[in-house]
């Protein structure tokens, strides 16, 4: 999930920080029940607002903190399909975008090798950029997921 916050001083008032709003994102994160950000969405939907208020522990003042959920990460690729290329690997996605990858015969590509299976039409990474990665890994000897 994608998410923005802002931080005040429980005391004065004083805005202490905002991240995560207009040019300023916050990288997507994973929510769980053993993270801080999923035991306070938790189960909220996108545009929930949170606010959450920490008291004052010796030397710091209490904390007031709002939360906004911004958006839900997607977990497949989007785009045009593309042709495959022949000696690749087949890929097929489930409904909820899970990947099936079946791996040609022969042996594996003694160069790595890559092709576009889907183009986007999203922003174009430029260097520099940091971005969010979902993949599998899968071994060429047995078709066996790794990663």
């Amino acid at each position: 999930m994608t998410y923005a916050l802002t931080a005040f001083n429980s005391e004065t008032g004083e805005k202490l920080g905002s991240v995560g709003y207009g040019e300023d994102p916050v990288l997507p994160v994973q929510i769980s029940p053993d993270n801080p950000v999923g035991q306070i969405l938790g189960c909220a939907a996108p545009g929930t607002r949170v606010v959450v208020a920490y008291p004052p522990a010796d030397p710091n003042p209490g904390q007031v903190y709002v939360f906004d959920f911004i958006a839900t990460v997607p977990n497949a690729a989007w785009g045009e399909p593309q042709e495959p290329v022949a000696g690749m690997p087949e890929v097929t996605l489930a409904d909820d975008g899970a990947p099936t990858i079946e791996i040609p015969d022969g042996d594996a590509p003694a160069d790595l090798e890559l092709a576009t299976l889907k183009k986007g039409d999203g922003a174009v990474v430029a260097s520099g950029d940091t971005v969010l990665v979902q993949y599998t890994g899968v071994k060429w000897s047995d078709g066996t997921v790794f990663d």
